[in-house]
């Protein structure tokens, strides 16, 4: 029997999308952090998953920062 591929679980919400993208920039906490203006702890919290989830102003700087954009659903 033919094995199935693993399809990516796409994100479902903006936190996971955020967190998601994040990942992907292959940047440093620090470094994002720095060209956001997030502290460092909150960002580690968020990506750890300790934080669930971030306010609404923080994921807009990083999405800023790493030239995202926040838009509501059609």
């Amino acid at each position: 029997m033919a094995k199935k591929k693993a399809r990516k679980k796409k994100p479902t919400n903006i936190a996971d999308q955020l967190k998601t993208a994040i990942n992907e920039t292959g940047l440093t906490s620090y470094r994002i952090c720095k060209m956001s203006g997030v502290a460092q702890p909150v960002l580690d919290r968020f990506r750890s998953g300790e934080r669930k989830n971030i306010t609404i102003t923080t994921a807009g700087k990083l999405c800023e920062a790493l030239g995202l954009e926040l838009k509501p659903k059609k």
